[in-house]
C-alpha cells in the first residue's frame, strides 16, 4: 500500500491544513495549530463543547466540529493524546 506523506515529522501538520481547506466554510484556525474551533465559537448564551484525541489512522475527533456538535477540538499527534496546553486552548476557543 502507498501513502503520500510530504514530511514525515510533519504529517498531522499537512493533515490539518487539508482538513481547514476542505472545511473552510465552517471551521477555523486558532493561534495554537493543534486546535481547530467551529467559526462561531465561542457563541453567547451556549456551553462550550470539546474533545480531543491522537490523529492516528482515524483522526476522528475533527469530524466532530460543527453547528450542533462540539465547538473546538485539540488534537495530538500519532496515536497520542493532545497536550494540556492544548485543551486549554481549545476550552478558551469554545
Amino acid at each position: 500500500m502507498n501513502r503520500v506523506i510530504n514530511d514525515p515529522d510533519l504529517v498531522v501538520e499537512d493533515m490539518l491544513r487539508g482538513w481547514l481547506l476542505a472545511h473552510a466554510d465552517s471551521v477555523s484556525s486558532t493561534d495554537n495549530q493543534r486546535v481547530i474551533k467551529r467559526k462561531q465559537a465561542p457563541q453567547a448564551g451556549k456551553v462550550g463543547i470539546i474533545t480531543g484525541g491522537g490523529s492516528g489512522h482515524d483522526p476522528a475527533f475533527l469530524g466532530y466540529v460543527g453547528d450542533g456538535l462540539v465547538d473546538a477540538v485539540a488534537i495530538g499527534e500519532i496515536f497520542s493524546s493532545p497536550t494540556a496546553k492544548s485543551f486549554l486552548d481549545a476550552m478558551r476557543h469554545a
